[in-house]
């Protein structure tokens, strides 16, 4: 999947010990299930967070649908959202040339873009929606992935409001 490409090195060294955040994905109305972490059961510990949802029935390995909930807590002391953005950017249209991004909206701390890759070496056509969030812990990144590419203008305003919905809040 493409963006483990771009962020899986960059939070490794960020594995320290940080204040109590959490924050649970929004979905539709089917059921969805946890199909993968790499940091089990870490969600409002104040360590990293990577979960990946999928629908009833698929795997993380096949799917159709993905959500992913990522943490990286310390990385926003090292990092501005417009870099970050902008490295996702170029991190992504390097191992794939043929991506059509759009920045949906940037605040101060927050941003959400919309990309499509077609015709990527390796990888299905597909669509994702990603959320990020600076907070004073860390960075909260949300993903909704389609393996379909433009992403069906229904399903992009569902899940642009259910990221937008998804609150962070202290644990406990």
């Amino acid at each position: 999947m493409l963006r483990y490409l771009m962020l899986f090195p960059l939070f490794l060294s960020f594995v320290n010990s940080y204040a109590i955040e959490e924050a649970k994905p929004v979905f539709d109305d089917r059921k969805w299930m946890l199909a993968w972490s790499k940091f089990q059961n870490s969600s409002g510990t104040g360590k990293p967070v990577f979960d990946e949802y999928v629908i009833s029935g698929e795997t993380v390995d096949n799917w159709s649908e993905l959500v992913t909930v990522q943490f990286f807590p310390g990385l926003n002391k090292d990092i501005n959202l417009d870099v970050f953005e902008a490295q996702n950017k170029a991190s992504l249209t390097a191992v794939c040339p043929n991506v059509d991004w759009q920045s949906l909206y940037q605040k101060p701390n927050e941003r959400m873009w919309l990309f499509t890759s077609k015709d990527c070496s390796g990888q299905p056509d597909q669509s994702e929606l990603a959320k990020v969030v600076k907070t004073d812990e860390g960075i909260h990144f949300f993903h909704y992935a389609i393996k379909k590419a433009p992403m069906p203008e229904l399903t992009k305003e569902t899940w642009k409001q259910n990221l937008i919905s998804i609150q962070i809040k202290k644990a406990g």
